[in-house]
């Protein structure tokens, strides 16, 4: 069974970071967790750092959330 754990964000560069290495950091059966961002355009550099993330770890997926908004970003993920 996969665990999937859906995060929209917007402009959350002083945090996103320390988000993901918490979710990446849980204990569990290897393999078995994906941390789906859906991005609301961040200008910020978030954006950048999720990218980093994701190229280092296939757990991390970058999705893209052109609307911004939350159910938008949420909608997205789950598709």
């Amino acid at each position: 069974m996969k665990i999937s754990i859906i995060a929209p964000c917007r402009n959350e560069r002083a945090y996103i970071d320390g988000f993901i290495a918490g979710v990446l950091a849980q204990q569990g059966v290897p393999g078995t967790v994906e941390l789906l961002i859906a991005d609301g355009c961040s200008d910020d550099g978030t954006r950048e750092l999720i990218a980093a993330w994701s190229s280092r770890d296939p757990r991390v997926i970058l999705i893209d959330n052109p609307e911004r908004t939350t159910p938008f970003g949420l909608n997205h993920a789950i598709r």
